[in-house]
């Protein structure tokens, strides 16, 4: 990975870097890999790059083998971008944190007192524990017991200080540590899905920002998506293979209610409408099946025709490709 050193001053103006446009877009994909844990092809990058309104942006697009020099900020900027527009960097997460401070008199001076402080404590832990040791519980009582400040200013301090050094391309620090890197071109071509949910919750994030795409992702991955939300909602959900399933894609229940669902995903290009033969067909699973309930979800839409086979008729409802935005902004984290 090529390393971007921090700015320095020289005569009060800002040193610039120079790369070639190659080398700037492989650091931002590098970069996007360690702190978001998403792998992006050079494609991918440059769609979002056309999507900015930054300069810079549009200079590494024109540009091919001739450097380009910029200041270390423009990258950062660039970046965060980026991060927001997959959805990985929310901003919102700091500026509650500073207002909630702002609104409380004894947490603003304890967090000045932090702030203050930080350096002397950063060192102290260095010096105990090492540099591999993460700041916990012996951070906290060191600081409250040193200077005073209360819990919550420094769970908040290091909170702030973890979503600086998350968005910093200077660190390595990402809050997807745990997480590998999986590749963005899956939610378009493969069937394979997560072992411990339905769907990646950094595809989520990506379609919450990108929600044109809903529509282009793999047919088993849509499954998926659907089949997580219903999951968060609480229903007990069967996934079931994706082929030769006869039209019920999932079986969701719920406990409580004791009712079953069965649902049908359609993923679709939103100007074309799901069959008449498709709707009929699972008219007639939700009957045969004695299911309580039967729900379409579909990246298109269902015409008035359609809709009237099963009104009045057929405990069926239908889920639009205008739906599923705020299903995905529900998602979202």
């Amino acid at each position: 990975m090529l390393i971007v050193s921090n700015w320095s001053m020289r005569k009060g103006r800002y040193m610039r870097t120079h790369l070639t446009a190659p080398q700037i877009k492989d650091y931002i994909i590098d970069t996007i890999i360690i702190k978001s844990k998403l792998i992006l092809r050079k494609s991918d990058l440059d769609e979002l790059l056309q999507k900015s309104s930054l300069s810079f942006a549009s200079g590494l697009l024109k540009s091919d083998s001739r450097t380009i020099g910029f200041r270390p900020e423009e990258l950062q900027e660039l970046i965060n971008e980026i991060r927001r527009n997959i959805g990985d960097v929310d901003h919102r997460d700091g500026l509650v944190i500073t207002n909630f401070i702002a609104d409380n008199e004894r947490l603003s001076k304890d967090f000045e007192v932090m702030i203050k402080n930080s350096i002397a404590l950063l060192s102290w832990h260095r010096e105990e524990f090492g540099v591999e040791k993460p700041l916990g519980l012996e951070f906290i009582d060191k600081a409250i017991s040193e200077y005073g400040v209360s819990e919550l200013s420094v769970f908040l301090f290091l909170e702030k200080m973890s979503i600086h050094l998350n968005e910093s391309i200077g660190s390595e620090f990402s809050q997807r540590i745990h997480e590998e890197p999986i590749d963005l071109d899956n939610l378009f071509k493969s069937e394979n899905l997560p072992e411990n949910s339905f769907f990646d919750q950094r595809f989520i994030n990506y379609l919450s920002m990108n929600y044109d795409k809903l529509e282009t992702i793999h047919w088993r991955q849509f499954e998926g998506l659907v089949a997580e939300f219903f999951a968060r909602e609480g229903y007990e959900i069967t996934l079931n293979k994706g082929r030769n399933d006869g039209g019920i894609d999932i079986i969701a229940r719920n406990k409580i209610e004791e009712t079953v669902t069965i649902i049908q995903c359609k993923r679709y290009r939103k100007n074309r409408s799901v069959s008449v033969e498709s709707v009929k067909s699972f008219c007639f699973d939700v009957i045969d099946g004695n299911f309580n309930q039967g729900i379409i979800v579909t990246t298109s839409y269902l015409t008035d025709g359609e809709k009237k086979i099963y009104r009045n008729r057929y405990p069926i409802s239908e889920v639009e490709h205008h739906e599923l935005e705020s299903w995905l902004h529900k998602m979202f984290k």
